[in-house]
């Protein structure tokens, strides 16, 4: 079964907080990832296959 890598998306942004809730005592919710769409600075990418099967949420910090 083949994996895509895709931007996070609104339809996604739930997926994305239900797999940070089982990995992380205080996980972002859903709503918090979906600030990060509006965030110029921020990126979260999905890994896709039937499901989200996990994601990446990355932020630029100053020049680096």
């Amino acid at each position: 079964m083949d994996i895509i890598i895709t931007p996070m998306t609104t339809s996604t942004a739930e997926s994305v907080a239900q797999i940070e809730k089982k990995c992380f005592t205080q996980p972002w919710s859903a709503d918090a990832f979906m600030k990060e769409l509006d965030n110029p600075n921020s990126i979260t990418l999905v890994a896709v296959n039937e499901n989200v099967v996990g994601f990446i949420n990355a932020h630029k910090i100053f020049d680096e």
